[in-house]
């Protein structure tokens, strides 16, 4: 609810003498997936051809003080074999307010709805920025259950001096399952507060922490109901090691109270960071990420995901763009998968290529391959491709 107030109070202020884009990328094409939904026994069908379609528009509201960005999803992935589709689609409104020369604001409201462990066709755009990600119920890959994600957060970051800041932000996360139902059901709350120093003209140091409550006391009590939390220290480093090399991240632990979900109960303390490691050319950008991390999902409770992954975007010409990444995530045994077995560790890699045939035409083509590991689990590797067009309409800027 705060974060509703939020939002209406900085989009009231966001219409005055405002300057107005949008866009929209529309993707079309077709590819193979070997095992689309990570799935295995009866529920494997083999190898499928599919087709694909995506729309991705953005509206922005731009004013001195305020931006206002309204951002939607939707794609169609079918199967030419007796395999359901993978449709998802989402929407999110983003704000943020220079309320004064010290002090912003910023919230956001968000929706996605997707199928989990399906196979990731759009694999052209690889963000550099962020940690690759296997997603985050892959304790529940092979149900190929739908799960909706319905989000609210909140923040704010105030200079307290040319050197020292201050950032906190609240968020709210509830999270639906199609076929799990109450069973997996939960919500997510929580906050952090962050305090960091500039201590040199190439190095920042701070010290945050975040607590964060999952419940699922939606479920039923016999199989795992109850309230865990989880509260993290951290100090965080951020340092410009070149002109082109970067480095930050978070160091800490993180103490869990588990009120009895199916990871169990009790008390436990474990270590709770993330490393960035970037290096950024004229041409080429390439990041190392590494995180360590305590997790809600869904019917298999809270987890302790350890993931690493690179990251790799380079440009082969004003036309050619070449993108890859590898990524290791690793559940430590305690996925519950529901249909074949328990997987807990998954690689992933994808390597794409697009070439700009006009300034709002690309041809794109790609190539992934993820493998599943676990205990008691025989669940098939998955490798395809794709090949397809894309269209960027209205402003490019």
């Amino acid at each position: 609810m705060r974060g509703l107030i939020l939002c209406a109070v900085l989009l009231s202020t966001a219409t005055q003498a405002a300057d107005t884009r949008w866009s929209a990328v529309a993707t079309a094409g077709a590819g193979y997936s070997r095992n689309p939904f990570s799935t295995s026994g009866a529920n494997y069908r083999g190898g499928s051809g599919f087709y694909s379609a995506a729309i991705a528009p953005t509206f922005d509201i731009l004013t001195e003080r305020t931006n206002v960005s309204l951002t939607g999803h939707a794609s169609l992935q079918d199967y030419f074999k007796s395999y359901r589709e993978s449709n998802s689609y989402g929407a999110g409104a983003t704000i943020t307010n220079q309320t004064t020369e010290r002090l912003s604001l910023n919230a956001r409201l968000s929706y996605d709805s997707s199928v989990i462990g399906s196979s990731v066709a759009d694999i052209i755009d690889t963000p550099i920025d962020e940690p690759v990600d296997a997603g985050q119920d892959v304790g529940l890959f092979g149900t190929s259950d739908r799960r909706q994600t319905y989000g609210a957060n909140a923040g704010f970051a105030y200079a307290l001096s040319a050197r020292d800041s201050i950032n906190g932000s609240g968020f709210y996360t509830a999270s639906r399952y199609h076929t799990l139902g109450n069973l997996g059901n939960y919500d997510s709350y929580g906050g952090s507060l962050a305090y960091q120093r500039q201590v040199s003209a190439r190095v920042k140091l701070g010290l945050q922490g975040s607590a964060s409550y999952n419940d699922y006391q939606r479920s039923e009590a016999s199989l795992g109901g109850g309230l865990t939390k989880v509260y993290s220290p951290q100090a965080t480093f951020d340092v410009q090691l070149s002109e082109i090399w970067t480095l930050n991240g978070a160091v800490g632990a993180s103490f869990i109270k588990r009120g009895g979900d199916l990871s169990g109960s009790g008390t436990s303390t474990t270590f709770s960071g993330s490393i960035t490691l970037c290096r950024r050319g004229q041409r080429h950008q390439e990041c190392l990420n590494a995180s360590r991390q305590v997790r809600p999902t869904g019917f298999a409770g809270t987890q302790n995901q350890t993931q690493i992954g690179l990251t790799s975007n380079y440009s082969l010409s004003e036309r050619t763009r070449l993108n890859g990444s590898v990524s290791y995530t690793d559940l430590g045994g305690r996925g519950l998968g529901l249909a074949g077995g328990v997987i807990d560790r998954v690689f992933a890699t994808n390597v794409g290529l697009s070439h700009q045939l006009t300034e709002r035409l690309s041809v794109t083509s790609g190539a992934f391959y993820r493998r599943f590991a676990g205990s008691s689990t025989n669940v098939r590797s998955d490798l395809g491709g794709r090949l397809g067009l894309s269209y960027t309409l209205g402003d490019r800027r």
